[in-house]
């Protein structure tokens, strides 16, 4: 079972577009459309997103192991948030929003390893700079990360190989975590560089077909509009 993909429910918003320029400024090697395909389905992009389970921040890291992975507390990721709430006392300053990014991104390269060390104990390691299922499995490792190690192993002892793929990998996980897998399957998606080539082409054309028709438009050989 694929279990969705990287346009499940992942459309941009206002919210979440408005992190992009620190995202990109601050991601490193990390694929930029995976960060902002993961603050979309975890925060929607309010930085005070808040759960009964104590998930806090754009990424939705819950105390006490995803935030100290991460250096941070829930204190520190919800310091300007009122009370309890999903809202603002106050607006963030620029350095909170800059230290806060940091350390969860800080935690989105620890499932980064962790995911690597679980692939290469199965016997394989999917590519982190082309393959859009490794990064599926980064996001498993926030999802729900206790089992992946013997789900990839219950695949590799029923194929006699470790699974090759991201939906090869699925067919042996229980019906009982679909939610989880479509979740990281959705957000893993995003950083398929063939999807970010696509919209960049399309940008390319449109900029070509704008500049040309005005081109003609002064020579007087295209009606302007």
């Amino acid at each position: 079972m694929a279990y969705g993909g990287a346009q499940d429910g992942l459309a941009g918003t206002a919210e979440t577009e408005a992190w992009r320029e620190l995202v990109a400024e601050l991601a490193g090697d990390l694929p930029i459309e995976f960060l902002m395909a993961w603050i979309r389905r975890e925060s929607d992009g309010n930085a005070c997103s808040y759960t009964s389970a104590h998930e806090s921040g754009l990424f939705q890291l819950m105390p006490p192991d995803n935030t100290n992975v991460a250096g941070t507390t829930e204190a520190e990721l919800r310091t300007a948030c009122s009370g309890s709430s999903q809202h603002l006392a106050r607006p963030f300053t620029d350095d909170e929003n800059r230290t806060n990014i940091t350390k969860q991104l800080v935690y989105v390269n620890h499932c980064r390893e962790v995911a690597h060390e679980k692939l290469s104990a199965a016997g394989v390691d999917w590519d982190d700079e082309t393959d859009p299922d490794f990064w599926k499995f980064v996001k498993l490792q926030h999802a729900y990360p206790s089992p992946t190690a013997g789900w990839l192993a219950a695949a590799a002892a029923e194929l006699g190989r470790p699974a090759a793929s991201w939906d090869e990998f699925a067919s042996f996980v229980p019906s009982h975590a679909s939610g989880v897998m479509r979740n990281a399957a959705a957000v893993g998606g995003a950083a398929d560089p063939s999807s970010t080539l696509s919209k960049i082409g399309t940008v390319i054309v449109m900029l070509v077909l704008v500049v040309g028709a005005c081109y003609l438009a002064s020579r007087g050989d295209f009606p302007a509009v």
